[in-house]
């Protein structure tokens, strides 16, 4: 179960980054002016009235606020941050199948040293599956998410 949501969080991820290197890399500032109303603009813009009468893009105060704040730089920090927390999961659950693995083939004769090994990766695999849970649970919107990821 918890493979599958690896796999189908990173597949997001995957489609959050591919949307964020589409967009302007911003940063984006929230513009506020009597003449142009509320809009969202790359803070680089020349100003605020030409790039919106060359693009025709408007949004209300709110929205331009928020695209603003969670700009295409934070978006990918975000899936970077979120990849980080996937491949630690990986990698302790990967550890502690190892341990497993070494200790079954001991034929009932286990090392000491690779229970200690097994116990102690599977404490962190325990530790970390409530993270992955709630970052996967940022994404239930979508239509493949499933409830048995809930956190």
């Amino acid at each position: 179960m918890m493979d599958d949501l690896v796999r189908w969080l990173g597949e997001q991820l995957d489609e959050d980054e591919r949307i964020a290197r589409q967009a302007t890399d911003g940063p984006w500032i929230a513009e506020v002016s009597g003449e142009t109303g509320n809009c969202v603009i790359p803070a680089d813009a020349q100003s605020t009235r030409e790039y919106v009468a060359k693009t025709q893009l408007y949004a209300a105060v709110f929205d331009a606020e928020h695209i603003a704040r969670h700009n295409p730089a934070r978006a990918l920090r975000q899936v970077e941050a979120t990849r980080k927390l996937l491949d630690t999961y990986t990698t302790a659950t990967r550890l502690r199948d190892e341990a497993a693995a070494r200790i079954e083939a001991a034929n009932g004769e286990p090392d000491a040293k690779d229970g200690d090994t097994w116990l102690g990766w599977q404490r962190e695999v325990a530790a970390l599956e409530l993270p992955v849970r709630l970052a996967a649970s940022a994404y239930t919107d979508r239509h493949t998410f499933r409830e048995e990821w809930a956190p």
